[in-house]
């Protein structure tokens, strides 16, 4: 068995047990949000985001994207496919998929649910993130949706879990607003924010199957 149908697996139990959530989240949270981790959301939009395993060479990757700019709060901000649910999306993972395919033309039925992680508030656009993580066993053939893409990225598992690749530095938002805040540098991007929140709990999950690899690999 690989090393992706191994990591499946694990997911596959982990995601059904108690999650990090705030206490990962806050690893990557930009000081000018931390007022809002102790006020309630009040009628959030629901969205969903889909992080998707699958291999590329030797390697298990996730896909990224980078958002057009746009006078608006996410402007050119790199995050995973993902969107506002919709009235036809049936559940949470039907939204995450919909939108992976409306952006990145991930097709559903390639797609094997794993679970979710912990839910986000995201308090500029009033969201509530639904994070879905599935696999495929494939290299997918992505392609981005003109208005919704500007650039797709692959970006490897294991630069993630590493935590080479987190920095701080001041962000200069859209309104002319500057924040400090915590960031993935990985492959020239800088992933902050809610991606990065996301991708932080993520990595801290990922990050206890690496451990059971480590540790079974030294008893063989």
């Amino acid at each position: 068995m690989d090393e992706l149908k191994l990591l499946t697996a694990f997911l596959e139990n982990r995601l059904k047990l108690e999650l990090p959530g705030k206490a990962s989240h806050m690893k990557m949270v930009p000081e000018i949000r931390f007022p809002e981790f102790d006020t309630p959301p009040v009628t959030p939009r629901n969205s969903s985001v889909l992080i998707l395993l699958y291999p590329k060479g030797k390697h298990i990757c996730i896909v990224v994207i980078q958002r057009p700019e746009y006078p608006g709060v996410h402007s050119g901000q790199v995050s995973f496919p993902g969107g506002k649910a919709d009235e036809r999306d049936s559940s949470i993972e039907a939204t995450a998929l919909r939108e992976a395919q409306e952006e990145v033309d991930v097709n559903p039925d390639s797609v094997h649910v794993i679970g979710r992680l912990s839910p986000l508030f995201v308090s500029p656009s009033n969201f509530m993130i639904y994070p879905v993580v599935g696999v495929t066993s494939s290299t997918p053939v992505f392609k981005g949706d003109e208005k919704e893409v500007a650039a797709i990225y692959n970006i490897r598992l294991n630069d993630i879990i590493s935590g080479k690749c987190i920095q701080r530095k001041s962000i200069k938002l859209h309104r002319g607003i500057e924040l400090v805040t915590p960031f993935y540098d990985i492959q020239g991007l800088t992933i902050w924010g809610a991606t990065a929140m996301i991708l932080s709990e993520f990595s801290d999950v990922v990050k206890e199957f690496s451990g059971q690899l480590q540790e079974l690999s030294s008893i063989s």
